[in-house]
């Protein structure tokens, strides 16, 4: 469009492509429920104001069904503030975007997605066989006090803070790679994916 706008087409792709849910990780909000809280948002902003402006783009890019991403309006207007400290990046959202549909194509059992399993690290796949190998979701856990990351009946990173970080790192790494997802409303419990059990079936020959 002249004036970088999306059209309803685009806006109702963006939407269908993640399941009408936020994309943004953190929050992934059901937005066509009671009322419809759902928006689509540029990623590289419509106008020369707007958060991450690409003047180097035209308004045809700028409506692009590739330049925008599904948010709920709550998550829109912070995502939006033109602040260099605290707004959101172009590749923070490009990220998201790429998060949701892939989980949304999950949800949809499709297993069109297998990719990027490379540089995946020895302590994460370990962690991803023993849940393939058990069928149990990955549980991170907070007890008396402490924490834990478990799996089936075996407990990781209680032996301190540093080693509890680490094994929060390795689920994000599992979750940036798509091999688990987060159950909606549940951060702390991560189910493995068609793709998890698909690249252990492979890496086990």
């Amino acid at each position: 469009m002249a004036n970088g706008k999306f059209t309803e087409k685009t806006r109702s792709k963006l939407k269908q492509k993640v399941g009408g849910r936020c994309s943004k990780p953190t929050c992934r909000i059901e937005t066509e429920a009671d009322t419809s809280i759902g928006e689509a948002a540029h990623i590289c902003g419509r106008t020369k104001n707007s958060a991450r402006y690409d003047e180097q783009m035209t308004d045809a890019e700028r409506a692009s069904y590739e330049n925008g991403i599904w948010l709920c309006r709550n998550c829109h207007k912070p995502a939006d503030f033109n602040s260099p400290s605290t707004r959101v990046t172009k590749e923070n959202l490009v990220d998201w975007k790429k998060q949701a549909e892939q989980r949304a194509n999950h949800k949809q059992g499709t297993t069109d997605f297998i990719d990027d399993e490379e540089g995946l690290s020895n302590l994460a796949l370990d962690i991803l066989r023993k849940a393939v190998v058990g069928n149990t979701p990955i549980i991170k856990a907070t007890y008396l006090g402490g924490q834990q990351i478990q799996v089936g009946n075996e407990k990781f990173g209680t032996e301190s803070y540093r080693a509890f970080s680490k094994y929060t790192a390795v689920i994000r790494e599992l979750e940036h790679h798509n091999f688990i997802v987060a159950r909606v409303d549940k951060d702390e419990i991560f189910d493995i994916t068609d793709k998890g059990f698909l690249f252990v079936k492979k890496e086990s020959g």
